[in-house]
């Protein structure tokens, strides 16, 4: 696949259109795949294209003395993320 296709399902409205939640539903199956890898406790993780926040949040938790950084290129996740993280939590 050509970086401009990957470029246009990220960047347009396509992915959202087709994924509004961009897979929220299955951020604790990949928390949990990611948690059974990592064999010691680390000092920072880097949640590279980390969509819209949710398994980065959930590895925050998991590991709550850790540096859990989120890094996104498309601006619909990151937006997505943004407004998830101005929601007062009840």
């Amino acid at each position: 696949m050509k970086i401009n296709n990957i470029n246009k399902i990220y960047l347009d409205k396509n992915y959202v259109t087709n994924n509004p939640d961009w897979h929220s539903k299955d951020s604790d199956y990949k928390k949990n795949l990611i948690i059974n890898l990592i064999k010691k406790k680390p000092k920072s993780i880097l949640d590279f294209g980390c969509g819209s926040g949710d398994v980065t949040d959930k590895l925050a938790e998991h590991f709550n003395k850790t540096l859990v950084t989120g890094y996104e290129v498309s601006p619909i996740a990151y937006k997505l993320c943004k407004k998830k993280k101005e929601k007062p939590k009840i």
